[in-house]
C-alpha cells in the first residue's frame, strides 16, 4: 500500500516454487527491463516494483527437494543482484501456502500480473487476476504462451518466457500502455471469466457425456 500511495506500480507474480513455473526467467527479464531503462535514463521513471510470491508446490515431496533448493538458489541470486543495483526493485517472499482471499488482495493491487511458466496443467491464477480488477483501474496480464490459460485469455500479452528480450519488452509495454487499451483487454478477458463458471463447465461436461452415450447405440448398429 505504501508503494501504491507513492505512485509506484506493482508487477505481481504468485507461483509455486518449482522448475516449470519459470521464476528465474521472470526475474531475469525484469532485470533486463531495468538495464534497458537505465541506459536511456528512464529507470527511475519506470516506478515499477516486482512483487513475487513463491509458494511451496502442492505435490512437494522429499524426492524433489534437491530441485526445489536449486530453484530457490537461482531465485535468490537474481533477486540479490537486482536489489544490489536497484534497491527495492524486487520484493520476494516465500509462503507455505496462500489463500484465495490473500491472492485476490495482491491481484487487485497489481498493475500487471505476470505468469512465465514453461509448462503447466490447469492454473486458474490468471483468471483470478482478471476478475480481481474488474471494478478498479484496469490492469494487464502477461502470460506465457505455454500456460494453460493462454488459449482463452485473448486480452493477455502472450510471451515466450525463454525469450528474455521479448518478455522484458512485454513488461515495459505494460507500464506504458494506455488506459483505454488496458480496459479493452480486460473486457475481452472478463467476458470469458464471467461466462465460464464452474457450473457452466459442469453443464457442458454433462451434455458432452450425454452426447457420447447417444452415439454409442448408433455406432453399434
Amino acid at each position: 500500500d505504501d508503494l501504491l500511495a507513492s505512485g509506484g506500480r506493482l508487477l505481481v507474480g504468485i507461483d509455486e516454487v518449482e522448475r516449470l513455473k519459470g521464476l528465474p526467467l521472470k526475474l531475469i527479464a525484469f532485470e533486463q527491463l531495468l538495464c534497458s531503462a537505465s541506459k536511456d535514463g528512464s529507470a527511475a521513471s519506470l516506478g515499477a516494483t516486482l512483487v513475487q510470491v513463491g509458494v511451496k508446490a502442492r505435490n512437494f515431496t522429499p524426492a524433489v527437494q534437491a530441485d526445489y533448493e536449486t530453484v530457490v538458489s537461482e531465485i535468490s541470486e537474481v533477486v540479490l543482484r537486482i536489489n544490489n543495483r536497484w534497491p527495492g526493485a524486487v520484493i520476494y517472499m516465500e509462503l507455505p501456502t496462500i489463500t484465495l482471499a490473500q491472492r485476490l488482495q495482491l491481484w487487485r493491487r497489481a498493475y500487471a500480473a505476470v505468469f512465465t511458466s514453461v509448462r503447466e496443467g490447469l492454473n486458474t491464477y490468471p483468471l483470478e487476476a482478471v476478475f480481481a480488477r474488474r471494478n478498479v483501474e484496469p490492469g494487464v496480464v502477461v502470460l506465457s504462451e505455454f500456460a494453460s490459460c493462454s488459449r482463452v485469455l485473448n486480452g493477455a500479452i502472450r510471451v515466450n518466457p525463454w525469450h528474455t528480450l521479448e518478455l522484458a519488452e512485454a513488461l515495459g509495454r505494460c507500464l506504458t500502455m494506455s488506459e483505454a487499451e488496458r480496459d479493452a483487454r480486460r473486457q475481452r478477458d472478463m467476458e470469458f471469466v464471467i461466462n465460464n463458471t464452474a457450473s457452466a463447465w459442469a453443464e457442458r461436461f454433462v451434455l458432452d457425456l450425454q452426447a457420447v452415450a447417444e452415439e454409442k447405440p448408433r455406432d453399434a448398429q
